[in-house]
């Protein structure tokens, strides 16, 4: 049996699928799938035209989330070929273990700033006003938004209960929201007011939202008459032609209402957990591949708030390591005080001169024996070369009316007294 024939077969029998649903699975097929796989036989499709099959999809410059949906279509209908005993093994399943491209591509999105999203509203008709502010606000779906009823909507609670979804693959109708789950999300008090003064005016046959004509809002409908154009005179979309010269709409999508009621949600630092709620995500890891790439400042919180904490358990053993290791406290001496390091400045006050070579200031600063007593002008002459000696003119004295030399002097003439302060 060929492809095409079984995967007509396979789904003419898949049951328990949304109208929408089954239109993308036969896009998918009749575009993709069987023009490069129909005439092949099943036992015969090998892991190389798999691969061909996703080379040619990137080629064709296809969103990632098309290029998945594909993928996953292709790869169900021989896995019901396993189960039907014609393959034993599917021909993508290496490519589902290296992993699918990912859910939506960050190319694919585009964030509006809270200004646009009133400029938007203000561009385009009073009738579908509510509506933009909706989607950057409440993050509902379109099919969501066409589908709410006046009493799922509590203005005094400011609540919404979302359970439909509408949808146009086979005639307008209403069916589940997109993961089968319904939700209840509460909206800020503006918009909740904003929506109730829309129902007063616009509400008809119990829906929030209604065509001019008092019908249901068909959504193809409401892009080309509505949504386009207030885009386009805002700048945000143009209308451009494509290879085959036809022209169609590229720029800011009505779906990208509900991307930026996500960015503005991680800009108020709310965590992807909320997110999902809001949003109505299948799983934390959709939210995660959407919209992870906009949390670079929240990572640099996380570091920062780990950093303090290691600071705070470890300050004590820190600061001892970090004077130890620069020759502070002789790890051998436990009743030792901590004693601040030697300068250059300090060679120079106490010699009278500045040493003739960097090795000279080393060697005093890093000699062992001056980690353990205050260092004195007798020590320093101790490493002078005959050279550097007969260099000077006059050795200078320690003067005990300079702070720093004051204190040495008197550590030299009265030792007694600080051997009975120990």
């Amino acid at each position: 049996m060929s492809f095409e024939d079984y995967a007509r077969e396979w789904l003419a029998t898949k049951g328990g699928i949304r109208p929408s649903t089954r239109v993308n699975i036969e896009g998918r097929l009749n575009k993709w799938a069987i023009p490069a796989l129909g005439s092949l036989r099943m036992n015969a499709i090998k892991p190389s035209h798999a691969r061909r099959l996703r080379a040619h999809l990137e080629e064709c410059g296809l969103a990632s989330s098309t290029r998945k949906g594909i993928i996953v279509t292709t790869n169900q209908v021989f896995e019901q070929a396993i189960e039907d005993e014609l393959i034993s093994k599917p021909p993508f399943a290496a490519i589902i273990a290296k992993g699918l491209p990912s859910e939506q591509s960050t190319e694919d999105m585009h964030f509006l700033t809270a200004d646009q999203v009133v400029v938007l509203a203000e561009q385009i008709d009073p009738r579908y006003r509510a509506a933009v502010f909706l989607g950057a606000y409440g993050g509902l779906r379109a099919g969501e938004m066409w589908a709410l009823r006046v009493e799922r909507f509590d203005v005094k609670a400011r609540t919404i209960r979302i359970t439909e979804s509408a949808s146009e693959a086979g005639g307008w109708h209403i069916g589940p929201t997109k993961t089968g789950k319904p939700r209840t999300i509460t909206i800020p008090d503006d918009l909740a007011y904003m929506l109730e003064d829309h129902i007063g005016r616009y509400a008809k046959g119990g829906f929030v939202f209604t065509a001019a004509e008092g019908g249901p809002v068909l959504h193809h409908n409401f892009k080309r008459r509505h949504y386009t154009k207030a885009c386009i005179a805002m700048g945000l979309g143009a209308m451009v032609k494509d290879e085959g010269k036809r022209t169609h709409y590229e720029g800011v999508r009505f779906h990208d209402l509900r991307h930026t009621c996500a960015a503005l949600l991680i800009a108020k630092k709310r965590d992807l957990y909320e997110i999902k709620d809001y949003l109505g995500h299948s799983s934390i890891r959709v939210t995660s591949d959407r919209y992870g790439h906009l949390y670079p400042e929240a990572r640099a919180d996380m570091a920062d708030a780990l950093n303090e904490t290691l600071r705070d358990a470890n300050r004590d053993q820190l600061a001892d390591h970090s004077r130890t290791t620069r020759g502070l406290l002789d790890p051998t001496d436990a009743n030792q005080r901590p004693r601040r390091a030697l300068t250059r400045e300090d060679l120079e006050r106490t010699t009278g001169f500045e040493p003739a070579t960097p090795t000279l200031a080393r060697c005093g600063a890093r000699s062992s024996h001056l980690r353990r007593r205050p260092l004195t002008c007798a020590d320093t002459s101790r490493h002078l070369t005959p050279s550097h000696r007969s260099s000077r003119v006059v050795r200078p004295k320690c003067d005990p009316r300079n702070p720093l030399d004051g204190k040495r002097y008197a550590s030299r003439s009265s030792p007694s007294r600080s051997s009975s302060s120990v």
